[in-house]
């Protein structure tokens, strides 16, 4: 969840393991386009899934419950401007998000799941305005 890339394409192009990266539109911390889309671009093909996925008005601190916690408290790292309303999505709400598309994968991954596979394709996704992109690439069946 929102994972910062601090290494070369090279060194993800050595991921072969199913993968799943989920960012915000709103991380200035980490911005999609290079710590999120661009590890996902360089995975190489043959894993099981591969997923990435783009929620709308989530924010790097919105994958925690840093909106809790009194403001005063976390005034040093500034986390309400990257987590919280009315700016963001609900941070509740986007773990809503999260952990459908968390419990989905891994039940597909590690269980062999079809059905939790299926509701993790994109043509059933794309369509929730929590969504800003999402992709997927998936091994071919011999």
């Amino acid at each position: 969840m929102a994972p910062a890339a601090v290494f070369a394409d090279a060194f993800f192009a050595t991921i072969t393991v199913p993968t799943l990266i989920v960012g915000g539109t709103l991380d200035t911390t980490v911005p999609f386009a290079a710590n999120q889309q661009r590890p996902f671009d360089a995975l190489p093909a043959g894993a099981l899934f591969d997923g990435l996925a783009e929620l709308t008005d989530v924010g790097h601190f919105t994958f925690s419950d840093l909106c809790e916690v009194q403001r005063n408290l976390i005034a040093v790292i500034g986390g309400f401007d990257e987590a919280c309303q009315p700016r963001h999505l609900p941070w509740r709400y986007a773990h809503r998000i999260v952990n459908f598309f968390a419990l989905n994968f891994f039940d597909a991954v590690l269980k062999g799941d079809p059905a939790a596979l299926a509701r993790l394709a994109p043509a059933k996704l794309t369509h929730a305005d929590e969504i800003t992109s999402y992709q997927t690439r998936q091994a071919v069946a011999d």
